[in-house]
């Protein structure tokens, strides 16, 4: 990521103990800064946009921004997990040693804290 916005990230939540506070104020300096753009061209659909790269341009798809998440999170101090959501009414295994991509719907931010990114829902 660019040096300007590691310091941006550090000023956000400079002073902020409460972790879910801090995830709150990434968030939004995430959602003012990006946008989500889907384009699928050759690997475009199966590879993800570097963080740095996302921090430079400013848009990506659910696995560009979703590395880019995580690499605002972990600036500050916060461990975030990429997660995969099958699509279809009905659950199927993936197997580990072959990522079947036409089962995954998208790709969220897994917070160990239970403090789903994606609207900000807190489960009671």
């Amino acid at each position: 990521m660019l040096p300007a916005t590691i310091e941006k990230v550090h000023t956000l939540v400079k002073g902020i103990s409460d972790e879910r506070e801090k995830i709150k104020l990434i968030y939004k300096y995430l959602q003012s800064k990006t946008r989500y753009v889907s384009i699928q061209l050759g690997i475009g659909g199966w590879q993800p946009i570097e963080a740095s790269v996302v921090d430079q341009v400013g848009y990506g798809d659910c696995k560009a921004l979703s590395n880019y998440a995580i690499s605002l999170l972990k600036e500050a101090g916060i461990k975030a997990y990429f997660a995969l959501v099958n699509s279809g009414s009905s659950f199927t295994q993936i197997r580990e040693t072959f990522l079947q991509i036409s089962l995954i719907m998208l790709l969220f931010v897994f917070l160990k804290i239970r403090y789903a990114m994606a609207g900000m829902y807190q489960p009671d």
